[in-house]
């Protein structure tokens, strides 16, 4: 009888332990949840304010004849669908939701509810995974709190991004479980093969998560062989096999309804590859301008991404952003004027980034070697979460690389270009601060890094589109809105 009563006390205390800590993340979820609506009401408020609005990238780029024409025959939007002149994306699961949702519940209202729905799959399926409030609420913070969706301010397709993110969340998801469990495979396969497929229908910017996966694949395949880890292989089979398969089907139909790659090899456009400088000149000279674009967008995407919760001091030069150009110069006294000088001091200011880019880029080389060379030798959960999250960020620009450099690539601005990138370095810092609870023993010291933590990100959401906002405007491109300008403005006149 005394076992049988500790047993239902046992069993009493674990489902008590366990409500708490659901209502823990209900509370933790809403209030993240709260913070972010306050945060883009701000952003939404500052951008009317200046005379300007979100609107519907899908019916604003396309003719009314086109439009009518896809409501006569829906079945078209399976395909590619227009987004301008000369442009075809297959965007099934992307602009066209958007777009639908746009026209019943309105652009701004959509916004909003793009931003929640986000904010919960995060928790959800992080939960699923790792059981972790720490974990769930941090990867929701990211999500709720980040800049990496401030374009869509000036450009609205950025929207889909969200749905992207939510897709891509989905299908971790059911990768973890299919390496996790041995039960209900078909179920956390199919999952995976029909999240993967909604994710290669939304944007084109899937195919930088399919080269993560084809090269993780690639490394689980010649660990679990090395390891004779075989109950493994057919799994990783199934990821390679899967992948590769979509992609074969995205790319045959992405090209029979389009201009091909012929859209990539236009000269003077955004999109124009490395390659148009093997293809149009024939001197050694312009295989090492290749190289060197290339290795340039490389280190400007991941800086980009690893930077995208850091607060504006740590970005790029904050005395050109505080000062101004011409306080900058003016603090010369004209000094070598003759030579240009102005000139060179001002590059100095907007290209100071780059020392940072090196030395980070360094760092996270190291790290990412480190981990996937242990995850070969001594493979253990640890390593080989940490390898996969640092390989995500190694390719989750890995399209834009063969890109030209571009002049906007003079400032870390754009990280809707590497929002896989910016997957993993969410995840990432998610993982890092649950992994820690264990490895600081002093609960004060713990909650104290974690509330520092995620005290920085939101800081980075309210002061970073000032900054980012600079920048735009350097490069003569428009601004973003200023969520904390707009809450001064309106506490001044709520106080004075």
């Amino acid at each position: 009888m005394p076992n049988s009563g500790t047993a239902r006390n046992d069993k009493f205390s674990t489902k008590t332990r366990k409500f708490g800590e659901i209502k823990f993340l209900v509370a933790g979820t809403a209030i993240v949840a709260l913070g972010n609506f306050f945060l883009k009401y701000l952003e939404l408020s500052n951008l009317h304010r200046s005379g300007l609005f979100l609107s519907d990238f899908f019916t604003s780029v396309n003719s009314r004849a086109y439009l009518d024409s896809l409501l006569n025959a829906p079945w078209k939007l399976l395909l590619p669908v227009e987004i301008g002149p000369d442009s075809m994306r297959w965007t099934t699961t992307g602009l066209i939701p958007v777009a639908a949702s746009n026209h019943f519940l309105g652009v701004d209202t959509t916004f909003y509810l793009l931003n929640t729905l986000l904010i919960v799959s995060s928790v959800l399926t992080s939960w699923f995974v790792f059981r972790s409030k720490v974990f769930s609420l941090t990867l929701a913070i990211c999500m709720g709190f980040g800049t990496q969706f401030i374009h869509s301010y000036n450009n609205s397709s950025i929207l889909l991004l969200y749905l992207f993110i939510i897709y891509a969340e989905i299908n971790l998801l059911a990768l973890y479980y299919i390496f996790k469990r041995q039960n209900h495979q078909t179920l956390f396969r199919t999952i995976f093969v029909l999240s993967l497929i909604a994710l290669a229908l939304c944007w084109e910017m899937w195919l930088d998560y399919f080269v993560f996966l084809f090269l993780l694949s690639l490394i689980l395949f010649c660990v679990f062989s090395r390891r004779k880890m075989r109950e493994f292989l057919p799994k990783t089979r199934f990821l390679l096999i899967s992948s590769v398969c979509i992609a074969l089907g995205y790319f045959l139909v992405r090209f029979a309804y389009s201009s091909g790659v012929s859209e990539f090899l236009a000269k003077g456009q955004e999109g124009e590859t490395i390659l148009n400088y093997l293809l149009n000149n024939h001197s050694i000279a312009y295989v090492i301008t290749a190289v060197e674009d290339m290795i340039s967008n490389i280190i400007t995407y991941i800086y980009i991404a690893l930077t995208n919760y850091f607060p504006p001091p740590f970005i790029s030069s904050f005395s050109l952003f505080y000062l101004g150009k011409d306080a900058i110069i003016s603090n010369q006294y004209g000094y070598a004027a003759s030579y240009g000088s102005a000139a060179f001091v001002y590059n100095h200011h907007v290209f100071l980034w780059y020392f940072g880019a090196g030395i980070l880029f360094a760092i996270f080389c190291y790290f990412l070697l480190k981990y996937l060379i242990q995850s070969f030798k001594k493979p253990t959960p640890h390593s080989l979460i940490l390898s996969s999250l640092l390989l995500m960020i190694a390719t989750g620009s890995f399209t834009h690389l063969f890109i030209k450099y571009r002049f906007y690539l003079s400032l870390p601005l754009f990280s809707y270009k590497c929002i896989v990138s910016i997957i993993g370095v969410s995840l990432l810092i998610s993982y890092l601060l649950m992994y820690l609870r264990d490895r600081i023993p002093n609960r004060q010291k713990y909650f104290s890094v974690l509330g520092a933590s995620w005290l920085v990100i939101v800081i980075a959401g309210f002061t970073r589109p000032a900054l980012l906002s600079d920048m735009l405007n350097l490069l003569k491109m428009g601004t973003y809105p200023d969520p904390l300008m707009e809450l001064a403005i309106r506490l001044y006149h709520l106080f004075f």
